[in-house]
């Protein structure tokens, strides 16, 4: 999970450097509007983004945690199920 997280945040991190260069770009060529729309979005749209992704990474290993403790715990188990977005989890034997 820390592999994830941490490859995760880079790649969110990287972004932000790209978008910075992107909003620099505009400036320069005149579109001082377009760069300052970017920026108000950019400012909910990573921390949100980050956030979210965050939130999956946890809600996954939480998960494959729970599953693997069912499992473990049921020898006879059939059917397992984990839906992850809103971390309902059904284990059926």
């Amino acid at each position: 999970m820390m592999d994830v997280f941490i490859i995760a945040t880079f790649l969110i991190l990287a972004a932000t450097v790209v978008m910075s260069i992107v909003v620099d770009k505009l400036n320069r060529a005149g579109r001082k509007d377009d760069g300052d729309r970017l920026d108000r979005i950019s400012r909910w749209a990573f921390p949100l983004g980050y956030t979210l992704v965050a939130a999956v990474i946890a809600l996954k290993d939480d998960c494959k945690l729970y599953l693997a403790e069912c499992l473990a715990n049921n020898p006879g188990l059939q059917d397992e199920e984990c839906v992850a977005g809103v971390q309902l989890i059904f284990c059926r034997a």
